[in-house]
């Protein structure tokens, strides 16, 4: 504020009024700044946040319809077929004796 009003001060409108009139020339000053920065900054605000509401909303589509298609994809059939002996079902049952 003490920049704003130093500038408003040192300004050429101001200087060349008469001295009753600079004070209030001074506060107009100031106060349409002040109000254009804050402005600016809550228009800066605003847009982020549009932008972030946005990238969120992308980003959770594209993980759930990932998942989607993940899950309803085309399931291949494994080219292995995957037998266990019929006297056990252990798969390595005849290898066990050997080592124990």
């Amino acid at each position: 504020m003490k920049s704003l009003y130093k500038d408003a001060g040192e300004s050429s409108v101001v200087q060349s009024l008469p001295a009753e009139r600079r004070r209030a020339e001074i506060e107009r000053i100031v106060s349409r700044r002040a109000r254009k920065i804050v402005r600016e900054k809550k228009s800066k605000r605003f847009t982020l946040t549009i932008v972030g509401i946005i990238a969120g909303a992308v980003i959770s589509a594209l993980m759930i319809f990932g998942g989607l298609a993940a899950s309803h994809g085309t399931h291949k059939q494994s080219d292995y077929e995957y037998t266990t002996p019929s006297s056990s079902s252990n798969p390595f049952s005849e290898y066990l004796s050997q080592y124990d």
